[in-house]
């Protein structure tokens, strides 16, 4: 939930798996800019599964590039065992 003329415009969503995997872009989601709960769900290309995420703002609706987040959850599964 973003705070509505704080939000993010344009953004991705990254991952990795493992301690030394570099991040890689999973997917652009694009929030509307509303003072309520946005769910976006995320199919990765790859169907790996990651254990880091990063979040980047390339652009927000603020003229400063404010962005404020009042609640953010990131709800995954755990992958089964592929042995």
């Amino acid at each position: 939930m973003f705070q509505g003329g704080f939000a993010g415009r344009e953004c991705s969503l990254l991952g990795s798996a493992g301690k030394d995997a570099s991040l890689e872009k999973i997917c652009d989601f694009f929030p509307d800019d509303v003072n309520i709960l946005q769910t976006f769900v995320v199919e990765p290309a790859n169907r790996l599964a990651v254990d880091k995420v990063a979040l980047v703002f390339t652009t927000s609706t603020d003229f400063f590039g404010r962005i404020t987040i009042y609640t953010l959850d990131i709800l995954g599964h755990e992958a089964p065992d592929t042995h």
